[in-house]
């Protein structure tokens, strides 16, 4: 399905192109991905792309939740392809975990625009993600292991370059082997790994991003509230070190106030302290479209 999306209900002035409900990992998945594409995508001209995971404890959550469809508008506006899927989550009743298909139904997204890339006007090397929360830990296991090939989806696109160049992480846990008073995520983190009340262990150890930094990994920008009392913001600054460590370009952005589960412009109905809106864009602008400026496409 492929429709103009009124955006007067996002407040903001776009008319990006939206393909609703595509089928990225085969026809017997009911997961799904919404394609968003900029007004004048049939310039000739091969964009940047970026993936949009979606919060929810590893649990709930969906591509078409508001805080996602408003960043596709945000970013497909500023003139990048973007892609919000749906991907494995864990049954609380059945106590199903959803690790590691949950990361590997992320890298096959990434894997689909390469694969589709001539089709939606995508520019193969300039591929970037954008995850909030639980959507924020699977984003920067991509920017970690995007190269591991002992990390990567067996099907349904074999060998495809699964690699990302630029990952934003919004309130995502990076060391689940470090927990804080305030946290409220290791329950969910649990079920998910399928490793319920044995924590830390090495399943956790697998899913941690801060484990897999190396100097493959991609550019960061970390951003998380100094307020959040389910994912402790010291998690972003763990990353940030490990980072530094390898050499890896890390940015970090502390929201004043914020809380947990924010947007790019709001949290809980209320502007942001900082302008994580445009540090978002700034972000990719240069360390995703500047790859084509330096010959690198």
């Amino acid at each position: 399905m492929t429709e103009t999306i009124d955006m007067n209900h996002f407040c903001l002035p776009t008319t990006a192109a939206m393909e609703e409900g595509i089928h990225y990992l085969g026809p017997e998945r009911e997961e799904r991905l919404d394609l968003y594409r900029p007004q004048d995508v049939c310039d000739g001209v091969s964009r940047s792309a970026i993936l949009v995971i979606h919060g929810g404890g590893w649990h709930c959550g969906a591509r078409n939740d508001k805080r996602e469809k408003r960043t596709c508008a945000i970013l497909a506006d500023a003139g990048f392809v973007c892609a919000s899927i749906d991907y494995t989550l864990f049954s609380e009743n059945d106590g199903q975990p959803s690790w590691p298909q949950c990361l590997f139904d992320c890298k096959a997204a990434v894997q689909w625009l390469r694969a589709n890339a001539a089709r939606f006007g995508i520019d193969t090397a300039r591929i970037g993600c954008i995850g909030f929360s639980a959507g924020g830990h699977l984003a920067a296991m991509l920017a970690t292991t995007g190269k591991r090939s002992d990390m990567s989806p067996p099907t349904p696109f074999g060998g495809v370059n699964a690699s990302i160049q630029a990952c934003a992480s919004l309130y995502g846990i990076m060391n689940p082997m470090r927990t804080f008073t305030n946290d409220r995520w290791p329950h969910a983190f649990g079920n998910m790994t399928g490793t319920g009340g044995e924590m830390p262990c090495d399943a956790w150890l697998a899913a941690s991003p801060v484990h897999h930094a190396g100097p493959d990994a991609c550019p960061m920008l970390l951003v998380h509230g100094d307020s959040d009392n389910t994912v402790d913001c010291l998690q972003m600054d763990e990353m940030k070190t490990a980072l530094d460590a390898v050499g890896v370009k890390c940015d970090r952005l502390h929201v004043p106030g914020a809380g947990h589960s924010f947007s790019l412009d709001e949290c809980d109905g209320n502007p942001l302290s900082v302008d994580v809106h445009h540090a978002i864009l700034d972000f990719f602008d240069v360390h995703l479209n500047a790859l084509k400026d330096r010959g690198q496409s």
